[in-house]
């Protein structure tokens, strides 16, 4: 894995340490930490400006996403065997595991106030984890097939992406669990989405080529 400088596009460092393919990495948002997560059973912690490895998390299975807390003191990864993680960062001890609950290839997303993680169940249903009482709330059940989850800022809309061939991206209200809107355009499944901060925007990233831009409030490309 590399660092770079996004002024000049120059590498600042490669990191080694992990002995197979890397699936995914995340960074605190205090711009400290980078988390990997990868074939080879581990997530590894980086000191984002030495490029040092400053922890080592041993799972029991391929780590293929993972995540932070908005606090960066708890990292959630999902595993190949449809399982997810929770790590205190400080410890390196393991919180929790959330049997079952695929995340596919995005990361885990958190609410803005950390107290709650969005998942993808089985991976029809829509799981909102409670982080205070690591109980979970069976959201809605899609039979979409998602794989990509967005978040809005103010915890108020979640976002799916995945679909298959049909492409599918729905938005729905956290409150009611109600659909808010069914956005098409794209012809193959939908890998990735994410929100602008403000939350009033949704981009949508498919295998069908092409990256497409949604007004939130209207569901109009």
């Amino acid at each position: 894995m590399g660092i770079w400088d996004l002024a000049t596009g120059k590498e600042r460092a490669t990191l080694k340490g992990h002995t197979d393919q890397v699936w995914s990495v995340a960074i605190t948002r205090d711009g400290k930490t980078i988390a990997s997560g990868s074939n080879d059973k581990t997530v590894k912690l980086w000191n984002i400006t030495t490029g040092k490895e400053t922890m080592t998390y041993k799972g029991r299975f391929q780590l293929r996403s993972v995540g932070f807390t908005p606090d960066g003191k708890t990292l959630a990864a999902g595993t190949n065997n449809l399982n997810t993680t929770l790590w205190d960062v400080a410890s390196g001890k393991e919180r929790t595991t959330l049997r079952g609950r695929w995340i596919g290839v995005s990361s885990p997303v958190f609410a803005q106030d950390g107290k709650m993680l969005v998942l993808v169940r089985d991976p029809d249903r829509i799981i909102l984890w409670d982080m205070a009482t690591d109980q979970e709330r069976d959201f809605v059940n899609v039979g979409e097939g998602f794989i990509s989850m967005a978040i809005t800022r103010d915890g108020k809309t979640v976002a799916a992406g995945g679909g298959g061939g049909r492409g599918t991206v729905k938005l729905w209200d956290i409150a009611t669990g109600k659909e808010r809107a069914n956005l098409p355009g794209h012809t193959a499944r939908v890998w990735s989405v994410a929100f602008s901060p403000d939350g009033k925007m949704l981009a949508s990233a498919s295998w069908d080529g092409t990256l497409k831009l949604w007004d939130v409030a209207t569901g109009k490309l």
